[in-house]
């Protein structure tokens, strides 16, 4: 069967994550709507059952209403998929369908991710797609690389929301998964200290707003939790008409600590550096310098940094005062 897609229902560039598909089911039509039950839909290695309804646009907002209930024992693809969210011309959602899609898999396989495959245990996704925007209900992952994540969130046309829970017993696969999926110094920098960072257990809430560039930033951030012997909270919210971003990092093993920020630590002595304690205060907007204090400790080791940087974006870095004092610095 062939047909044309509409506007923006499939991407118009890149790999789709599928090659082969087949499918076989028995089929009612009526009153301009399609349903598949006993549905069987192969796709590539994998093979899903389930069921779908399809009901051509006579609505108002003019969107094909898709609705689909799939599960599978094992769903094994080539390449993480692409997931494009077209946009008008103001840099908005433009959605081309109404969709409904609650998928279940009791294993995962991508054969490209990262610099190479990733399995995961269990798969649960809920999803909706809408003349409203996206919404995601639950994405819920079991054993991806060592770690388990649960999520939902939301991207509406000016606006996106995201809650996280991650334990992880590593984090390498993970990180070699987020460098696939948004590539850039801060995934790169994940990577490189995914070892040092587990286990962790996090929980982040965000909310996002679309700029007059039509991208996405952040409009409130929290997050806490626990990487290796490292407990972590982190907050950023609106103060006035500029952003307001606190953020502390405490742990009874110093050398850990400066090893997750990046530091070269391989002959620091672990009784000599101690327990350490790093808080950070900023405001200012978050695409121009913030006006930032840094206060750390180390062991009987104690810094300070006053300042004007640029923590996020192009051009990161700044200038300010800084003190220092150690009783013995020898490592």
């Amino acid at each position: 069967m062939r047909g044309v897609a509409p506007e923006g229902v499939l991407p118009s560039s890149g790999t789709p994550p599928f090659r082969q598909v087949a499918l076989a089911g028995r089929f009612a039509t009526r009153d301009g709507s399609l349903r598949l039950d006993e549905l069987t839909l192969a796709l590539d290695r994998s093979k899903l059952h389930g069921s779908a309804q399809f009901a051509w646009p006579d609505r108002s907002d003019g969107l094909l209403a898709v609705t689909a209930k799939l599960a599978t024992s094992t769903l094994d693809i080539d390449a993480l998929p692409e997931l494009p969210l077209p946009t008008d011309a103001a840099g908005g959602t433009r959605p081309s369908l109404d969709l409904s899609l609650p998928l279940a898999a009791d294993s995962v396989r991508v054969a490209e991710a990262g610099s190479g495959p990733l399995a995961a245990g269990r798969l649960h996704l809920q999803g909706r797609r809408s003349a409203t925007g996206l919404a995601v209900d639950a994405i819920d992952v079991e054993n991806l690389g060592g770690a388990t994540l649960h999520a939902k969130g939301a991207i509406a046309d000016r606006a996106a929301t995201l809650d996280l829970n991650l334990d992880a017993a590593r984090l390498d696969a993970a990180a070699a998964l987020v460098t696939q999926l948004t590539p850039g110094r801060a995934a790169e920098a994940l990577a490189r200290r995914a070892s040092s960072l587990a286990p962790a257990k996090l929980h982040l809430d965000a909310a996002f707003d679309r700029g007059a560039q039509g991208r996405l930033a952040a409009s409130r951030l929290d997050v806490a939790g626990q990487l290796a012997a490292t407990a972590i909270e982190g907050h950023l919210a609106p103060e006035g008409d500029r952003m307001r971003l606190r953020a502390t990092a405490e742990t009874s093993q110093g050398e850990g600590l400066l090893r997750q920020i990046g530091l070269p630590v391989a002959t620091v002595d672990r009784r000599r550096c101690g327990p350490a304690h790093v808080a950070l205060d900023g405001t200012g907007p978050l695409d121009g310098p913030l006006r930032t204090s840094v206060e750390a400790a180390f062991g009987d080791s104690h810094l300070k940094v006053d300042g004007s940087f640029q923590l996020f974006g192009a051009g990161r870095g700044g200038s300010g005062a800084l003190t220092a004092a150690s009783p013995d610095a020898t490592p």
